[in-house]
Parts: structure tokens; C-alpha cells; sequence
């Protein structure tokens, strides 16, 4: 296979300076509760700071995507401005017959559901924010995690007043009459036939739902062009958030109720199609659903014009450019030629200071499958590749260099064989679009080789609401080395070994529980050193 061999290194200063001002601390969860069926597992909820009134949920459990998800600060400006709320579940699913296994991978009955929200229930109660026990639920979900959104939708549907399906697959049975929409990739990445998504296999799975169920799936389309199956684009947000816009206006009742919410009927032909075929290119036109000229089994559903132009807009624009093709450089110096799959899998080597590990990647020339711009040849940027952490317990510390950090959550769920993931990608230019190439790093969060050590983290002290300062973490690993501190839950950022306090919800109720940790992960260069678990640390804002 021939290929473009301009390798990312020497990288330019200035996309160096920019990868790395472009790492955000975490996001802010204010409240979380333990989720009866799981020792690890922890269910937290986010209110807009200056909400009075919460109207709505956006509830998840976490895949892969879900966090990027929720944490874009274009989906919270969205979701602030509509006094909407977020739960998510952490870990998703562990493979232990736990609440998101049986919502994820069976057919879910009412039960189910009822565990979902006593789960709300128990963050409305803990928040003070009490109109949650009843608010809408928009449940997303990404590939794995998508048939969590389906069966929450058949599950409850008298409170399931929208469904997103990001990057994932289609169900055999779709809830009634709830607006759904799903958005795909330009390319999957699995097993030997990878390659287009939307237009040989979304839109065969869609006809089959439609024909099967009628007028009863209402389920529109949005591709995220320029990006895989393990991507969140920042750009996408923006309509994505058209579509949560929509579904709120057209659902939620204006009317303030302190009871379960009666939701707004939506009939499928009061929204619009568009032919399927159509969808991305110069010969897109809606059509009022209830006069389509045409197959209606053959084309995708929106609430309304606009939210079908959003979604053609985005990817006409896109599909005017010029495609792009990254592979990773394997562990063993060449080339990924993508035989069995679309994605690069293989432990990493870790640098002589035994914390943090490289990688490379290169433009291809020609497009290494059939199933992918006909596997001809291919064109680039004249730039050098870039790369970002796309999930799991990673830090980018450098143009190409990663470094093992965790999250909230239980910590192995962060780590292999699930994640991390690490992207190779180009944002594109005025002739080229975004393209990006996902690596599957085998990281482990909990490093059993080498000699013990031990954390030392102090207790916190209860702080006031009126006297709410910047508090500096002390804690000390046995072994010398640096202690990294992350938030678990409460209105608090962390910055190194620094905690600050956020902004508390209006409506809060006190005292409000903080949680913090500290975790050390060891070191793979001699003398070698285990990894210190977290130690996490409780204390509560009075008032």
C-alpha cells in the first residue's frame, strides 16, 4: 500500500501551544448518589448555577462518548438556557447484570424503568431541586450504550419526551410516538467491511424500522461528516442543540407543575420528511410528512424544516470538501494497513520516565478499504497530524504524548480493555474536511507491577457558604512521586493540587456534600511502582 510517509514530528510550535490550552478541567457535577446495584457505580446530577426551576433531563450512562457529550460547553450553554438538567450514570454498563445491563443489552419492562428513576428521585431529594422526581427525560446514549435509549423510550413513555442516538445502532423495536434522532458518523470503524456508515448501512436499518412499525417511528438523521464511530465534534453541537430546542418546545408544557408532567402529543405527520438520498447534498427538499409524494419508509423524519435544513447544512458543507485519510503508527514502526478493522490496537511503550508514552500517525494517500472513497487515492493537508484524548483516564501532556489520569467513576471502567482511546485527527481546511483515526491504547488505570505505596490525604473540613475560598490539596504518595487530585462530585473545580468552588445552584438545599480524591498511579520505569487507588475525601458547604 503506498503512503504519504510526512510524519507528525518535528510538530509546529504553535499547534503544540494551542493542544495544550486547549485541555479543560472537568466539569462541574454538584450533587451525585451511589447506585443501589453496584458498588462502583454513581449516578450525578448537574443543574444550570442559575436555575430556578429544572423543566428537564438529559439522562445518561456512560459508554465512551456520553462525557465529551455532556461536558461541551456548547450542549450546557444549550441546556442552561432551557433550565435543563443532567443525570449521568458512572460506569455504564460492567457486565454484572447490573441496571444499565439489563436497559442496554434486553428488552426492558417497566421495572426497569422504575429503577431509573428512583435513581432521579433520590438526586431530587438530595438536590433540593424536587421538581426533578417528575421532570422529561431526553435519554442519550453512544454505540453500546444506544438501545439504553430505546428501551427507556418503551420503558416510560409518558415521561421520555425525546430520544438522541449518537453513533450507535439500530433497535428491533423503537418507542412510539417520540421524536428520535440519530446521529451517525462518516465512517464506522468495526470488523473487516468498516468503512461509509450512513449511506450502506443507516439508511437500510432505518427503512426496515419505518416499514415495520409505520407512522409510529418518528426517527430523523444527522451525520457528523468529517468524523468516526469514536469521535465527539465540537461543531456537531451546535445542531444537535436545535433538535433539544425543538423537542422541548414542541413537548414540555409551558405550565409549572409540582405533579407528574403530561406531556405535548406529537403525530408523525405533523413533522417533515426529507428522501433519504437527498440528505447532505443540493438536491435536499422537506416535505410536509402528511403530503409526501413518495415512499415515507424511504425517507428520515424531523419535527420541522428547520431542524431537517440544520442537519443537511451541516454536512452539505462539509461533503463540498475534499476527504482526508490518518493511520497510526503501530507499535511495531509501521503503518496500520486496516485490514480487520478501522481502528489501531496495541500496547504502548512508556517513556524512561515511566509515566507517560508517545504515539504517531501519518496521512494515507490512498484510502485503505474499498468500502471508503472506493479505496482510490487520496489527498491531505499539507499539515502535520494532531491528536487528543477522545475517552478514558488519559492527559495530554505534550503534541503526541499521554499521560495515565482518571475521572470521576470507578477507575477501571476507565481503563483497558474498555478505553482509553486517543484520536489522531486534522480539523481540515477551506479544501480539505476533518478527519480523524482512533487508537485503542492497552493503559491500565491500576498498575500492579512493582513496589507498594500508600496515600496520606487529610481530612477536610466543613467550609460555609460565606466564606467559600480556594483550598490547597495535601496529600503525599509514599513513594515521593506527585499526587494527582481530581473532583468526584459538589460545586467545585480542581486545578493541580488546588480546589475551588463554583457557582451553587439558586435553589440548592444545604448542606451540600463535596467529594474530592487523590490517586497516584506509579511508575513502569525502575524502580517500578504500583499504582495508589484513590482515597476520596467527604466534607459539606453549610450554610
Amino acid at each position: 500500500m503506498s503512503t504519504h510517509l510526512k510524519h507528525t514530528l518535528p510538530v509546529i510550535a504553535l499547534a503544540a501551544m494551542l493542544l495544550l490550552t486547549n485541555i479543560s478541567k472537568a466539569a462541574v457535577y454538584q450533587w451525585s448518589v451511589p447506585v443501589a446495584d453496584n458498588d462502583h457505580k454513581r449516578a450525578f446530577l448537574w443543574v444550570p448555577p442559575k436555575c430556578q426551576r429544572v423543566k428537564a433531563l438529559i439522562v445518561a450512562f456512560q459508554n465512551m462518548l456520553e462525557k465529551p457529550f455532556l461536558e461541551d460547553e456548547s450542549i450546557r450553554q444549550t441546556l442552561t438556557e432551557l433550565d435543563m438538567g443532567i443525570v449521568w450514570i458512572m460506569p455504564g454498563h460492567t457486565g454484572k447484570g447490573d441496571i444499565s445491563a439489563n436497559m442496554l443489552f434486553k428488552p426492558s419492562g417497566k421495572d426497569q424503568g422504575m429503577r431509573l428513576v428512583k435513581i432521579i428521585n433520590e438526586l431530587a431529594q438530595v438536590s433540593g431541586y424536587s421538581e426533578i422526581a417528575h421532570a422529561p427525560i431526553m435519554p442519550i446514549g453512544h454505540s453500546a450504550a444506544t438501545p439504553f435509549n430505546w428501551e427507556a423510550g418503551n420503558a416510560l413513555p409518558d415521561r421520555v419526551f425525546a430520544v438522541i442516538a449518537y453513533k450507535g445502532w439500530f433497535p428491533k423495536r423503537t418507542p412510539h410516538s417520540i421524536p428520535m434522532l440519530h446521529v451517525s458518523s462518516e465512517w464506522g470503524e468495526w470488523d473487516p467491511t468498516w468503512g461509509n456508515t450512513w449511506e450502506n448501512s443507516d439508511r437500510k436499518h432505518l427503512a426496515r424500522i419505518r416499514k415495520e412499525t409505520g407512522k409510529r417511528a418518528m426517527i430523523g438523521e444527522f451525520v457528523d461528516m468529517g468524523a468516526g464511530h469514536f469521535t465527539w465534534t465540537h461543531d456537531s453541537a451546535s445542531v444537535i442543540s436545535v433538535f433539544i430546542r425543538k423537542a422541548v418546545e414542541a413537548r414540555i408544557p409551558t405550565q409549572e407543575t409540582d405533579g407528574p408532567i403530561k406531556l405535548n402529543p406529537v403525530s408523525f405527520d405533523s413533522g417533515v420528511l426529507v428522501k433519504m438520498d437527498t440528505l447532505g447534498f443540493d438536491t435536499f427538499k422537506t416535505y410536509p410528512a402528511d403530503n409526501y409524494p413518495g415512499d415515507p419508509n424511504e425517507a428520515y423524519w424531523y419535527l420541522d424544516a428547520e431542524m431537517a435544513q440544520a442537519s443537511n447544512d451541516y454536512m452539505f458543507q462539509r461533503l463540498q470538501k475534499k476527504p482526508q485519510m490518518i493511520g497510526f503508527i503501530t507499535d511495531k514502526g509501521k503503518l496500520d494497513t486496516y485490514e480487520k478493522a478501522g481502528v489501531t490496537q496495541f500496547g504502548v511503550t512508556w517513556l524512561p520516565d515511566g509515566e507517560t508514552f508517545e504515539v504517531k500517525a501519518q496521512f494515507f494517500d490512498k484510502s485503505p478499504t474499498k468500502n471508503l472513497y472506493g479505496g482510490g487515492p487520496l489527498g491531505h493537508v499539507d499539515e502535520p497530524v494532531l491528536f487528543r484524548v477522545g475517552s478514558g483516564a488519559l492527559k495530554q501532556v505534550g503534541p503526541n504524548r499521554f499521560k495515565v489520569h482518571v475521572h470521576r467513576g470507578w477507575i477501571e471502567r476507565q481503563s483497558a480493555p474498555w478505553e482509553p482511546w486517543i484520536l489522531a485527527y486534522h480539523p481540515g481546511n477551506s479544501e480539505y474536511r476533518s478527519t480523524d483515526r482512533p487508537l485503542h491504547a492497552w493503559v491500565w488505570t491500576v498498575n500492579k507491577n512493582g513496589a507498594d505505596q500508600t496515600l496520606d490525604f487529610p481530612l477536610l473540613a466543613d467550609v460555609s457558604v460565606h466564606q467559600l475560598k480556594p483550598i490547597q490539596l495535601n496529600a503525599k504518595a509514599s513513594s515521593g512521586k506527585t499526587v494527582q487530585f481530581y473532583p468526584v462530585s459538589g460545586p467545585i473545580e480542581v486545578t493541580d493540587n488546588q480546589l475551588t468552588f463554583t457557582d451553587i445552584p439558586a435553589r440548592a438545599s444545604f448542606p451540600i456534600k463535596v467529594m474530592v480524591a487523590a490517586y497516584q498511579w506509579g511508575s513502569a520505569a525502575e524502580p517500578r511502582v504500583k499504582t495508589a487507588l484513590p482515597v476520596i475525601r467527604e466534607f459539606y458547604i453549610t450554610k
